[in-house]
Formats: C-alpha cells, structure tokens, sequence
C-alpha cells in the first residue's frame, strides 16, 4: 500500500518492514517549498525507464527532510525509511518487487564517511548496486538520501545515473525570508 514504512531488523528473521503511517504529516506552514524542483523531479520519474537517485545535503535544519516528506508524498509511491545499516540490507531491498520511495535520512551517518565507509564498505557497494539498476528489476525505484555533509564513497557521485540530482540547502532566500515575516 502507498504508505509509509521502516525498515526493522530483527537477528531471528533479518530485515522487515513496519508499517509507520499513512502519509508524512506536517501540522505546520512550510516556507521555501522546492516546487518547481519537485514538479521536475516528478516529470524525470515520469519519463525515465530505471531508477532515480537524488540526494539533498544542507546543514541541519534548511529543510532536507522536509523538502524529502513532501516531495514522497507528491509522488505517491509507498516510501521505505532506512534508519539503519542492518545485515542483509541490500540483499532486503533487492527483494522488493514494486516502485517505492527508498528514503535514507541522514545517510552518511550510517553509511557514509571516510571513518565509516572502511568498516562499512560492503553495504556502500552493495547500495551502488542498487542505485546503478545492476539488480535489474522491471520495478524502478527513487533512492533519496540527506546528509548534512558529503560524507560518502565519491563512487556515489561520479556517475549521473546514481545521482541524477545534487540539491544542496543553504541559508534562506530573499523570497523565503519575505514569505515568513509576511
């Protein structure tokens, strides 16, 4: 169902998912909404044949996640959040057999970073995979990832076709300054 889950993990079963709500919520006003870049990455899903890799970096609190939650739902995929570098991971997400939203909040903390990448190097190869399409699936997927920091192997940003687009969240803008103090 277009839902949203989370990944679990448990040693007996391995990976599974949860199912955590219906949509993503916001019970406030969100300022700087990336319409016309969330009109165009919608229209990019729409029209290409594989999956489509996007990854939002910023300092914490520009508004990635959120940027994330709304977008998700714009599209209207269920959306899988990955909160963990759980064994079998890639393995896991390699099994699912329809189009969904692969949402890895805050990625470098998991499985990003020079200190991290060295003792996690199998699952940042293995989401290269995943990412590239080597798995082919008639079943696209989006891999969305946040970071508040580029941290992660520089094989994730070489090649467009892992990464079609970079967006990266900074101080306010002019417009969104005005549309929050009017």
């Amino acid at each position: 169902e277009n839902k949203v889950y989370s990944v679990q993990f448990d040693d007996s079963i391995g990976c599974f998912l949860k199912e955590e709500f219906d949509t993503f919520t916001h019970n406030y006003k969100i300022y700087g909404l990336r319409k016309p870049f969330i009109d165009r990455v919608i229209k990019t899903w729409n029209g290409v044949p594989s999956n489509l890799g996007i990854l939002f970096n910023g300092i914490k609190g520009t508004g990635k996640t959120v940027t994330s939650q709304v977008l998700c739902n714009a599209i209207g995929l269920p959306v899988i959040l990955v909160n963990g570098n759980y064994p079998g991971l890639v393995a896991f997400l390699g099994t699912i057999h329809q189009e969904v939203i692969v949402l890895f909040d805050e990625f470098e903390k998991n499985f990003g970073g020079d200190e991290l990448f060295s003792s996690k190097k199998s699952a940042s190869t293995g989401l290269l995979t995943l990412l590239d399409g080597v798995m082919k699936s008639e079943y696209r997927k989006i891999y969305l990832l946040t970071t508040n920091e580029v941290k992660m192997d520089v094989n994730f940003l070489q090649r467009p076709g892992r990464l079609r687009y970079i967006l990266t969240f900074g101080n306010l803008s002019q417009e969104e300054i005005l549309e929050i103090v009017s």
